[in-house]
């Protein structure tokens, strides 16, 4: 059995351990960023064709196609929130670090990047400033998280909610690129 580690190569942010523990921990929604998904799939590609190397041309062929679109999504996308003034967005969950980093982006979140940790009066407090400080109109949640909190936020900084979708369920027909690029979309258009 040939086992890959999709993430090998990747770029890992690190962040305060869930346990409280002096150590980092890092973010483990690597997929969620455009140059680390090329990575990923690079890997399984290269594995693929060690698996099974009379298709390799197959896999090869699959991956540049891949590459080449993500490539585009990128470029796109880089260029868009360029031209953008508010550089910010609100999530419920902070699983969307990779992409704000690949883009210069910044991200507030209710809840840490392990979905742990209690809300608290003063963090909604402080998010609500910050919505109405930096002029953000869309309140992000995950699509398999609940909307209590994030309606409370909504509420008081008078902004709507929107989902964003971290690829963590199955959405049908909708391939990587085409939730990826949704994401983006609705990113972006909170932010022009």
């Amino acid at each position: 059995i040939l086992v890959v580690t999709a993430s090998d190569g990747t770029d890992p942010i690190h962040v305060p351990s869930p346990h409280n523990t002096s150590a980092d921990a890092v973010d483990p929604h690597v997929w969620l960023s455009l140059p680390n998904a090329k990575i990923e799939a690079r890997n399984i590609c290269d594995a693929f064709k060690k698996a099974d190397p009379d298709n390799a041309s197959y896999y090869e062929q699959r991956y540049t196609d891949f590459a080449t679109k993500t490539d585009t999504l990128t470029k796109t996308y880089t260029e868009r929130f360029a031209a953008v003034p508010q550089k910010s967005f609100v999530i419920g969950h902070a699983a969307f670090g990779y992409m704000a980093r690949d883009f210069d982006l910044t991200q507030k979140s209710l809840i840490n990047v392990f979905a742990s940790g209690e809300h608290s009066a003063h963090n909604l407090t402080e998010l609500s400033a910050f919505c109405k400080a930096n002029q953000i109109k869309v309140i992000f949640l995950e699509n398999m998280e609940s909307p209590k909190v994030a309606q409370t936020l909504a509420n008081e900084s008078g902004t709507s909610l929107e989902n964003l979708d971290t690829l963590e369920s199955s959405d049908g027909d909708k391939t990587y690129l085409d939730v990826m690029s949704t994401n983006l979309e609705k990113i972006y258009d909170s932010m022009k």
